[in-house]
């Protein structure tokens, strides 16, 4: 069991928690630039400058799409172009009806160059991330400088979009070192816990020694304190050898070792389960649905390997369900336990289907998911109204192979 995440996941997540905070940097410079540019509008008294700055929600609505949905490469793509088109469109209002405006070289200009510069968040790697920066930075520049042509304004590069298209490009670098960072915390804090189970053990076994010596023998010895003087009767005396015989022997050591081992083993199978369960999530993460994981995952621990097995490929395929066919990107996963059995329930609000309509030849359902669960011995309920979403429940019963 890890404290926290698990180690092998901790640089993926971490890469993600970051390109998310990237995102929200463009999408606070973007609503900045609107604010800046419908000010301007208004203070010229052009509205079409006000009016033309309502194209910024276009690559607004995409950023929106690239922080909680999907960082799939189109998507940048999207953002990248509507965010340049925009930009033209309104540098070209501000630059022909704005006379404080000669230039290119204005704020407002340069906090879209930089949202779109940090579009290089969608990326993983470092080439990546430098790829889509200077793209976005080479995009805005093309749009003022196209602006700048069609309106015949003069046009000047922007010291403040340079300096911040090189931090972000910076940043890129300095990422997989803090990725490091956190994989070496988080394998320090995994060691950590394997020297308190370890520490949790032998305090187990000092208590068990205490306890059984207290009800045993010293309670016996009371009972000795309060007998006449002379011999011990002879049920006492026979009671306290064999008790004696039995510290002597150790075979309540070897029991409290051995139960003390088998949670230890238990401790371990859940965890084993548990990361098992998450790399079926994870590749669903890198193909861009946003899973919700709640409940008690170390539910898994009991199952035996070909139900465990059955079981992630049956949630693999359900998620591969919903990113296909239901027309959403994000997905609830709930794992219970049900008596002696494990229930994992896959839940999105998607388009919903008729489960009698679907067609005998569509294998997803009925090979990848129902015959593998009741092949382990378990049983599939499926809940879906079209236009409603739908739920899948899995159940699998403990201790029970393929």
């Amino acid at each position: 069991m890890a404290l926290g995440i698990p180690a092998q996941f901790a640089p993926l997540l971490l890469s993600r928690a970051l390109s998310r905070q990237l995102f929200v940097y463009a999408a606070f410079l973007l609503l900045t630039a609107e604010i800046s540019l419908v000010a301007m509008g208004i203070h010229a008294q052009s509205w079409i400058v006000a009016y033309s700055v309502a194209l910024l929600v276009i690559p607004g609505l995409a950023l929106t799409v690239l922080m909680f949905y999907s960082q799939r490469a189109w998507v940048v793509v999207l953002f990248l172009l509507t965010a340049g088109g925009a930009l033209f469109v309104v540098a070209d209002a501000v630059l022909k009806n704005i006379p404080n405006a000669p230039t290119t070289a204005l704020a407002p200009f340069a906090l879209v160059s930089l949202a779109m510069t940090l579009g290089s968040g969608a990326a993983d790697t470092v080439r990546g991330r430098v790829i889509w920066a200077v793209t976005g930075f080479v995009l805005s520049t093309v749009a003022l400088w196209g602006a700048s042509l069609v309106s015949r304004a003069e046009f000047r590069p922007d010291a403040r979009s340079v300096i911040g298209g090189l931090v972000i490009i910076a940043i890129a670098f300095l990422v997989p070192g803090q990725v490091t960072v956190a994989t070496k915390a988080q394998a320090a804090f995994d060691t950590s816990l394997v020297k308190i189970e370890e520490d949790d053990r032998r305090a187990s076994v000092g208590r068990e020694a205490v306890a059984h010596l207290h009800d045993t023998l010293l309670a016996n010895l009371t009972v000795v304190t309060k007998v006449k003087p002379g011999p011990l009767p002879k049920e006492l005396r026979s009671t306290l050898e064999t008790e004696l015989a039995h510290l002597v022997s150790t075979d309540w050591l070897v029991d409290a070792v051995e139960n003390t081992e088998e949670e230890r083993r238990n401790r371990n199978l859940a965890s084993d389960a548990s990361e098992a369960f998450l790399a079926v999530i994870d590749d669903h993460l890198t193909k861009g649905l946003t899973i919700n994981v709640s409940g008690d995952i170390s539910a898994l621990g009991p199952l035996a390997p070909e139900s465990l097995a059955a079981l992630e490929g049956a949630v693999g395929q359900c998620l591969s369900n919903v990113a296909a066919h239901a027309k959403v990107l994000t997905v609830d996963v709930v794992v219970l336990t049900s008596g002696d059995a494990v229930t994992v329930t896959v839940i999105d609000g998607g388009i919903g289907f008729e489960p009698d309509a679907v067609d005998v030849d569509r294998l997803g359902l009925r090979v990848s998911v129902r015959s593998r669960i009741e092949s382990a011995g378990g049983f599939v309920k499926i809940w879906s109204i079209p236009g409603q979403g739908t739920a899948i429940m899995l159940q699998l019963p403990y201790g029970q192979n393929a």
